[in-house]
């Protein structure tokens, strides 16, 4: 007797994964790419397919990872002033990608001002925050420092909200362990296809 093998995409009761799972699959896959492109190809912006498949042939991509890059937000990205910056300092050896910090600050940067109620923290603590920058690089001897966000926003104000601390933590970072002064900050929106300038300390 035939039985018929039902696709799982048709099966009501296959699992579906979540979306939030898939947003930060994506999110990884987005800056695992950026991490490895090779800002020397002219024109950028039409090296896109070529790269990818370069980074999978190369084991830097799965190819579970390059079926869910959002193409069309790379390529936006890619054709952006901020990329041709980028590019132009990869040129110079002055571009940076996934390097570590550590840093620290007073609660009340973190926090803002400390109420006498606030449970087991001090004025006078130090917080230690370690994390991963994803870019920047040296201009005229000055940092620009660039974050690449891949998460839905409905606005710049909403992006800038949520992320400008982070940003001024890097920015701290970097003044003190490069002893260079930075000198514009920038969050990249792929949700919204912008760069996004982002206030300094």
């Amino acid at each position: 007797e035939f039985t018929p093998t039902v696709p799982a995409f048709l099966n009501h009761e296959a699992p579906v994964k979540d979306k939030s799972v898939l947003g930060t699959e994506r999110g990884t896959a987005m800056h695992r790419f950026l991490e490895k492109l090779d800002f020397s190809r002219t024109p950028l912006s039409e090296s896109l397919e070529e790269q990818i498949s370069e980074e999978v042939d190369k084991g830097f991509l799965t190819t579970d990872q390059e079926q869910i890059l959002k193409r069309k937000q790379l390529a936006a990205f890619l054709s952006t002033d901020l990329a041709h910056r980028m590019q132009e300092a990869d040129r110079n050896g002055e571009l940076y990608r996934e390097q570590a910090f550590v840093a620290g600050d007073t609660p009340e940067f973190f926090f803002g001002d400390l109420t006498d109620d606030t449970d087991g923290v001090s004025s006078e603590d130090q917080i230690i925050i370690q994390g991963i920058i994803d870019a920047f690089f040296v201009e005229n001897g000055k940092i620009v420092l660039i974050d690449y966000k891949t998460d839905f926003v409905r606005s710049e104000e909403e992006l800038r909200d949520k992320y400008t601390k982070q940003l001024q933590l890097y920015e701290l970072a970097l003044g003190r362990g490069m002893d260079l002064p930075v000198s514009e900050m920038y969050l990249y929106s792929f949700a919204l296809g912008k760069t996004v300038t982002v206030p300094m300390i």
